[in-house]
């Protein structure tokens, strides 16, 4: 029984071994259109350029005083990865950064922030106190500026941190200038909000919209009002045409009343010659008459309706230009709100965590804190360390290769089925 299995594996591995030669140029033309466009699209994406810079940690004896007045003398524990990293993407040493390097080179004065942090990466190494920075840019010169700078903005920060009376005096003007522009933010807020006019705005772009809604529906009304009109009056116009103004008639001379009071007094002969005589008399067609009255009542029903039209068009445009005025304001002055909201947001969460350090520093006193020192600047190769052209469009040409394999073994397949 395993024989046969076996058999059937050596069948089964020839057979496809003979599908892929008598595929093997499709194989290949799909293998090298993957790699090729990989590699025309790692070509043209933007190179960046790393930059490195390692640091020494160092932790040292400190002091801890309670709130009873107990003191106590520990080690420090170093920090960790993540603790330095918060540091590293601080929003005030982000700026103190961004501001050091526009002047340096205007270009930086771009960066925001969030680029910052995006573009820098601090790792530790195991089983030392060292720690690296790396810093990734689209120009090598660029990634050295930004690692230099980022790195002593660090030290700095975390020399001022080590002064535990700098460290209390940074931290109390922080505390003072931050409740300030909570301060500030708040009275901005209450300000906009007693001479704001959003509900006004908000109630006025409504309204408009209600009447644009309303008038437009008149609109839709009274044109295929129009249209239904101009259709009957063309249906008018053909009645019309088939009769007369006016009708003839032709009557015997007896069938006037007073006529026939008077052939009582003659003879029979007479009266028999008076009824054959006939009188011709016009009279206005009633038809005609009610087809007329009808056309006038319609052109004038028409040109009325189109009257009205033109007044709700021209109302129609006005009212939109008073809606896109009024929807324009309105957004400024929620952007204005969603902005002093964000400031006051960012000023309380701000105030609370420096309050809350501030309370941590007047807990605990730390002697002589753990200290940060650069032990190798910054350095960048010259060579781009992203894209990585070589590798990835090996990577592709390889993916080819299994796309044009998978697709060979479809095309024989379906070809099977076919036959």
């Amino acid at each position: 029984m395993q024989l046969e299995d076996n058999n059937e594996i050596e069948i089964d591995l020839r057979k496809y071994t003979k599908i892929l030669k008598k595929r093997k140029k499709p194989i290949l033309i799909v293998a090298i259109v993957v790699a090729a466009l990989t590699f025309i699209v790692n070509l043209r994406a933007p190179k960046l350029y790393e930059a490195d810079v390692v640091f020494i940690i160092a932790a040292n004896p400190a002091i801890k005083a309670d709130l009873t007045g107990k003191i106590e003398t520990f080690d420090m524990p170093n920090l960790s990865v993540g603790t330095y990293t918060k540091l590293i993407n601080n929003p005030f040493m982000a700026a103190k950064v961004i501001g050091e390097l526009s002047k340096q080179d205007g270009s930086f004065s771009k960066l925001t922030p969030k680029d910052l942090a995006d573009m820098s990466s601090l790792r530790d190494m195991p089983g030392t106190s060292l720690m690296e920075l790396s810093v990734r840019y689209i120009s090598r010169e660029g990634a050295v500026i930004i690692a230099n700078t980022l790195a002593n903005a660090f030290i700095e920060e975390t020399g001022m941190l080590g002064d535990m009376p700098r460290t209390q005096e940074l931290f109390a003007e922080k505390l003072k200038n931050w409740k300030n522009n909570l301060e500030n933010a708040e009275n901005n807020l209450r300000k906009f909000n007693a001479s704001s006019k959003l509900g006004v705005l908000d109630s006025k772009v409504s309204n408009v919209t209600f009447e644009i809604v309303g008038n437009e529906d008149a609109v839709r009304y009274l044109a295929s009002a129009i249209k239904e009109n101009e259709q009957l009056l063309v249906q008018i116009d053909d009645q019309l045409k088939e009769q007369q103004p006016r009708l003839v008639t032709n009557k015997s001379i007896t069938d006037d009343q007073f006529l026939q009071q008077l052939s009582k007094d003659i003879t029979k002969e007479q009266a028999t010659k008076l009824n054959s005589l006939k009188v011709s008399n016009e009279e206005l067609n009633p038809v005609y008459m009610n087809l007329m009255q009808r056309k006038v009542d319609l052109i004038l029903e028409i040109a009325n309706d189109k009257g009205k039209l033109e007044g709700y068009r021209e109302s129609l445009s006005s009212l939109k230009k008073e809606l896109d005025a009024a929807s324009k304001e309105l957004s400024a002055e929620k952007i204005q709100l969603e902005q002093l909201n964000r400031e006051v947001d960012l000023s309380k969460d701000t105030y609370k965590l420096i309050s809350q350090k501030n309370d941590e520093l007047s807990i605990t006193y730390t002697k002589d804190p753990g200290w940060v020192k650069i032990v190798q600047e910054a350095y960048a190769s010259p060579f781009p360390v992203s894209p990585r052209i070589k590798k990835n469009t090996l990577v592709g040409g390889l993916f080819g290769l299994l796309l044009g394999i998978a697709l060979a073994l479809s095309l024989e397949y379906f070809g099977l089925n076919e036959e």
